[in-house]
């Protein structure tokens, strides 16, 4: 059964209007498998059709990733004094 309803399901224009960044970023993000931390679409036709729910994936582990980094920035500062 599907429950994603037409909202949820996005093209490469609004996706890059929710994420304020140029088309060419989102095709990018979705079309290249060696970038980790991309964005899963799938190809419909000529056209990419993107799940809201993979949008905010992508938010949430760009967001974890930040806060790792940051992380071990501190500790490795806490371990220089």
């Amino acid at each position: 059964m599907i429950t994603d309803s037409k909202e949820d399901i996005l093209t490469i224009e609004q996706c890059s209007e929710l994420l304020r960044v140029s088309t060419r970023t989102i095709y990018d993000l979705v079309s290249d498998e060696r970038i980790p931390g991309r964005i899963f679409a799938n190809k419909v036709g000529r056209s990419w059709r993107i799940l809201r729910s993979e949008v905010d994936n992508f938010l949430l582990r760009e967001k974890v990733g930040a806060q790792s980094t940051r992380q071990i920035k501190n500790n490795s500062l806490n371990n220089l004094t």
